[in-house]
């Protein structure tokens, strides 16, 4: 019975070292590291016209295993744009045993811009008109380029084009990034007069920069019936051609050469009042008004100023 116990133990403890061996060996075998990033910066800045090759410099990933392994690195996925043009960039990396693993840097675009809108017509519309609030906005970005076609708009009421009015607006677009862009502002529904006099501006809309703006270089000119007076200083290229009858109408003061731009009629930007809301120390979207007075009329029209 000894013996038999002592054979036994022996058996047990031969097949348990042999079993352990395996195990150690088949370990040696199976490599179960994974690639080990090292990156010289973590964060970057870049620009928004850079590639994927700017994004993958200055890091490097390395397996216990394989070596340097820094030819496997991928760019995984970028996150939305948050605070002052910021991204989060996810990379992974593969060895000959198809362990990943992942790492993450911050990248900073130095020149990133959220996206910029543009209105190419006045907000005011005569009362039975079309309201095409839909059609007079454009929207240009960095990153994507023209989004005009992604803008939603919400009404806080319906549009009744009958009804004189302020109507509040807002106009909502966001880029591949995920950064989302707002104008709130109002359109006007009014009944023209029967003289009406109309006050165009160049730009409905202008983005403060830093430096002051002044309001008089925005405007264009003033429609009178069939004639159009540019304002002084618009140069030859914006002041539009006049319908051919225009000279009938106007007592012989402008029969002369109309390529001669010393004869037209021009209308001093100091008849327009100009009253601004601009606070350029808060953000906003701020109103500029604008009032052409005349012997028997009024002719107005607005600007939108954004301080980003």
């Amino acid at each position: 019975m000894n013996k038999f116990r002592i054979s036994w133990i022996v058996i047990v403890g031969i097949v348990t070292v042999a079993f352990l061996t395996y195990k150690v060996t088949d370990n040696r075998k199976t490599d179960s590291s994974v690639p080990v990033f090292s990156m010289e910066k973590k964060e970057l800045e870049i620009s928004i016209h850079d590639g994927e090759e700017v994004l993958l410099q200055g890091i490097d990933a390395v397996d216990e295993k394989d070596g340097d392994v820094t030819d496997s690195i991928l760019v995984e996925k970028i996150s939305n744009i948050y605070g002052n043009g910021k991204r989060i960039v996810t990379y992974v990396a593969f060895d000959s045993d198809n362990h990943v693993s992942e790492a993450e840097r911050e990248i900073t675009y130095t020149d990133y811009t959220s996206p910029r809108f543009e209105l190419t017509e006045s907000l005011r519309f005569r009362s039975g008109s079309t309201i095409d609030i839909d059609k007079i906005v454009k929207v240009w970005d960095c990153l994507d380029g023209d989004i005009s076609s992604n803008v939603k708009i919400q009404l806080e009421s319906s549009i009744n084009n009958r009804v004189t009015g302020l109507y509040d607006i807002v106009y909502q677009v966001t880029n591949s990034a995920g950064d989302m862009a707002e104008l709130p502002v109002q359109f006007e529904i009014y009944q023209p007069a029967d003289n009406e006099v109309i006050l165009n501006l160049t730009e409905y809309l202008a983005y403060y920069d830093g430096s002051e703006i002044n309001y008089a270089d925005y405007l264009k000119n003033i429609e009178v019936g069939n004639i159009t007076y540019p304002f002084e200083g618009t140069s030859s290229d914006e002041i539009e051609d006049e319908p051919e009858d225009g000279e009938s109408e106007d007592d012989g003061e402008n029969d002369t050469d109309d390529e001669d731009s010393e004869e037209v009629d021009y209308i001093s930007r100091d008849r327009v009042k100009i009253q601004s809301h601009v606070d350029s120390t808060v953000p906003g979207v701020y109103p500029v008004y604008f009032y052409y007075e005349g012997a028997s009329y009024v002719a107005t029209e607005v600007m939108y100023v954004v301080v980003e």
